[in-house]
């Protein structure tokens, strides 16, 4: 994440699951957001659903059980269950994001996005942009590292380099 805007994980969690729709924010914001608005557009599956409305885009994330199955036990038929998160961000808060953009993201996205007056549209490379900018912040050092993972009883995330291999 760039100066400027911070999300939490659940707004970068929703966001991640847009990342096509991010993409093309940041390619035109103003562009993406008028779209939104007048799209009032929704959708999900999986237990995930999301909403564009006239001034924030909402997300859901519902237990999803099997409760219905196939001869062989693959699950058949899954039943929506309890809210277990749900997410909203404004269009304010996501324009002044891209705003904090380096002009190089900024760039990149316009260029993927771009079918005039050179077609240089790139859709995949764009999400991939996208996904980049909302990864999960690294922890500034090893300690903070250890204790996020203390509190949440998770292991420490290890990177390699090629070195090490």
């Amino acid at each position: 994440m760039h100066d400027g805007e911070v999300f939490t994980g659940g707004e970068r969690a929703l966001l991640r699951e847009l990342h096509w729709d991010v993409g093309q924010l940041l390619a035109a914001p103003l562009r993406a957001v008028a779209a939104w608005q007048a799209e009032n557009r929704s959708g999900g599956g999986g237990g995930f659903s999301f909403e564009f409305g006239r001034t924030r885009v909402d997300g859901r994330w519902y237990e999803w059980t099997p409760v219905e199955y196939w001869p062989d036990a693959r699950p058949r038929r899954w039943r929506r269950g309890l809210l277990l998160r749900e997410v909203s961000i404004t269009y304010t808060r996501l324009q002044r994001w891209v705003e904090a953009q380096p002009g190089e993201v900024r760039d990149k996205a316009l260029t993927w996005w771009r079918t005039y007056p050179d077609n240089t549209r790139d859709l995949d490379a764009l999400a991939r942009l996208a996904l980049a900018q909302l990864a999960d912040p690294e922890p500034a050092d090893l300690l903070e590292q250890a204790d996020a993972c203390w509190a949440t009883g998770t292991e420490p995330k290890t990177t390699r380099s090629r070195a090490d291999e």
